[in-house]
């Protein structure tokens, strides 16, 4: 069931983690991090665990994990990707943020 708030479509969330269940999501948290992974499981609070997990911030790798929780209050948004394209992506905006630093 989803509805319509100024513009935008609310959708109930346990459904959607539902949907999500082992495919490659983005989780983004408060802190702008970003995990990359495989959902695995989330709870009735809507904490997720992922599994194969690459770590992002500011554009950088920053760990490879085989687990991670996220807890629910930390999460801002959460979606499906293209796992691979995803990653070439990132690998190309690291590429420029370390060729921007090396002009300084």
């Amino acid at each position: 069931m989803s509805a319509s708030v100024t513009g935008c479509t609310v959708i109930n969330p346990k459904p959607f983690l539902q949907s999500l269940m082992l495919k490659n999501v983005r989780v983004t948290t408060k802190c702008h991090q970003e995990y990359v992974g495989r959902l695995i499981s989330s709870d009735s609070y809507m904490n997720v665990e992922l599994h194969n997990v690459i770590g992002y911030q500011q554009g950088r790798k920053f760990c490879d994990m085989i687990e991670a929780a996220v807890r629910c209050n930390n999460i801002v948004y959460i979606h499906e990707i293209d796992r691979e394209v995803y990653e070439q992506e990132m690998r190309q905006r690291e590429a420029e943020l370390i060729k921007a630093c090396e002009e300084k």
